[in-house]
């Protein structure tokens, strides 16, 4: 089975907590979808419980009111209303500012608690291995007591075959104090190297890097050379994530660099649709910057799911959620239309609530999360994934929409992030840029 890697950089799970195969690097991410769960009355049925009710209407008339005296709006009225505007405006940049710089500490705490737990089991393990020195040294001396003893006795009672065993075990301890010796010695300049360097602090960027570089290499390491296309997305990354990527050499096909951030979903699409190095695999995983590999057998086991479920029409692979149209059409804003607009749609009706039956006012759109999700390539270009109009937020509810409108389905994967994890928003992850979904009000 052939698998496509992609990567993404420091970018969020569209609006999901629960980082193709695709990885791609920076320093922005998204918003939490809400889910609501409700029922939907159908478009054009009238509910009438009352019709055999009688209704009196009674009109009281009430004496005109003398008509008040409106006063002719001045200039100062509209400086100050516009003022107003302005201000909510700003306070509404400010908020938004604000909850990025949250997100942006957020994950710097997280990647700081990760550091100080590795520095913490790294502290136990010396402590370990002296215990089993100090055990395996008294060991050894007691053994060592033991053959003198055994030989003594030998020698005393003339027992040729009692010598010869009593003299190779103490051979075979002499060289287990050997060991012991130059184990102690090993541990004693390990000690005097870690006095001499200094304790390293990382910076924001060295761990973003390395966030990237967990991602990268569980890639790495979890899958045969000859069985991937790796290819990386950049977006405004640190020098030491472009000098790490670059380090890789001919393992990554392609690297996407834009100093600038481009967002997650264009460079996603310039990776997809290259003309110039077309994707050639059957499947291809995305993988955000944040996940991390925890089930070294991950590959194989999603394997395992497409060749059950592609002949069954299943076509999207990943943590299944499902997103309701309804929440975003209040006032009258009908967000269907953005969809319905797109090149792709295909006029196939959507799901109801609570319900896996399609109809003409369904609103539910399934998707897989977009941290980490494997995808048909041949689907992708049928649907034209991702939407040109996708920027940052909102592009894995889209996706899902698109595989939907061309008659594929999607199937649950990585339930509870056993094979694939990252971090929760609390937690450091949907970090950086966000924005509102595309499709909501303007």
């Amino acid at each position: 089975m052939l698998f496509r890697s992609v990567s993404q950089s420091r970018y969020a799970t569209d609006g999901y907590e629960d980082k193709e195969v695709v990885v791609q690097e920076t320093k922005k991410e998204d918003n939490k979808i809400k889910i609501v769960n409700e029922e939907v009355t159908p478009e054009g049925t009238v509910v009438n419980q009352h019709k055999n009710d009688k209704i009196d209407i009674q009109v009281q008339e009430e004496a005109e009111k003398p008509k008040e005296e409106t006063k002719p709006q001045t200039k100062h009225d509209d400086l100050s209303s516009y003022s107003k505007d302005v201000r909510l405006r700003i306070n509404e940049l400010t908020g938004k500012m604000r909850e990025a710089q949250r997100r942006e500490r957020a994950a710097l705490q997280y990647a700081k608690g990760l550091q100080k737990q590795v520095e913490e089991v790294k502290s136990r393990f010396p402590k370990i291995e002296e215990s089993y020195l100090k055990e395996f040294e008294a060991r050894v001396e007691s053994d060592q007591a033991q053959a003198t003893r055994e030989l003594q006795s030998a020698i005393e009672s003339q027992d040729a075959v009692a010598i010869s065993k009593a003299n190779q075990r103490l051979v075979q301890i002499s060289i287990e104090k050997e060991r012991l010796s130059n184990t102690k010695y090993m541990r004693e300049q390990e000690a005097e190297k870690v006095k001499s360097v200094p304790k390293q602090e990382f910076s924001e960027d060295q761990i973003y890097a390395n966030m990237l570089k967990t991602c990268v290499e569980g890639i790495i390491k979890t899958l045969p050379r000859s069985r991937f296309d790796l290819r990386i997305g950049l977006n405004a990354v640190s020098q030491s994530t472009l000098d790490f990527v670059t380090s890789l050499g001919d393992v990554v096909t392609k690297i996407y660099n834009h100093p600038e951030n481009a967002k997650k979903y264009p460079v996603m699409r310039e990776m997809f649709h290259d003309k110039n190095c077309p994707i050639k695999t059957p499947y291809l995983v995305w993988f955000d910057d944040d996940t991390k590999i925890v089930y070294p057998m991950w590959a194989m086991r999603l394997a395992e799911a497409i060749i059950a479920n592609h002949r069954e029409g299943s076509r999207l692979y990943g943590t299944k959620m499902y997103h309701d149209l309804r929440n975003m059409s209040l006032g009258g804003h009908r967000p269907e239309l953005w969809f319905k607009n797109a090149d792709w749609h295909r006029n196939v009706n959507l799901r109801l609530p609570n319900k896996q039956m399609l109809a003409a006012n369904g609103s539910c759109i399934d998707f897989a999360v977009g941290y980490f999700w494997a995808l048909a390539t041949e689907t992708m270009r049928q649907a034209n994934i991702p939407d040109v109009r996708l920027n940052h937020n909102g592009g894995d509810i889209t996706i899902g929409a698109q595989v939907h409108q061309v008659g594929g389905r999607i199937k649950e994967f990585n339930t509870g992030k056993q094979y694939i994890w990252c971090p929760t928003k609390e937690k450091g992850g949907r970090r950086g840029y966000s924005e509102t979904f595309p499709w909501g009000r303007t």
